[in-house]
């Protein structure tokens, strides 16, 4: 109806890991998430994002305050339901291959020291030590 098949796959259940390498920025335009997968999956590619601030996406695209994690941003947040506000912060990627390069390199390096496994066990396991002990 909308004749989108020239820029829209509609592919159905798949091996994310296949289409990982093919992407250049994940755009995540949610009205409502928690701490959402995919951005984490794309950044631990080294795929920049583009996200509506809701849930946790601010804090996974630009990490927290008080945290050791003084990388920058590995994309950029906007508005939830902005749609021109969504639009130029793609541009903004597609435009400058310096900040593409710099916010992919600040994408892994965020997943690799907060997220992995072992890093996220320890978090927790330090939590629930602090609330039992």
């Amino acid at each position: 109806m909308l004749d989108l098949n020239d820029y829209v796959s509609f592919t159905g259940s798949v091996d994310v890991r296949q289409w990982y390498p093919k992407i250049d920025l994940a755009v995540l335009s949610s009205v409502s998430e928690g701490q959402p997968l995919a951005l984490l999956e794309a950044m631990a590619c080294g795929i920049p994002v583009v996200a509506t601030d809701v849930g946790s996406c601010s804090e996974i695209i630009f990490g927290t305050s008080g945290d050791d994690d003084v990388y920058g941003a590995c994309g950029e947040v906007v508005n939830s339901k902005d749609f021109v506000g969504l639009s130029k912060a793609i541009l903004k990627f597609v435009d400058n291959s310096e900040v593409y390069k710099n916010a992919s390199r600040i994408a892994k390096m965020r997943v690799e020291k907060r997220y992995e496994l072992k890093n996220m066990l320890y978090s927790y396991r330090k939590i629930y030590e602090s609330v039992v002990l």
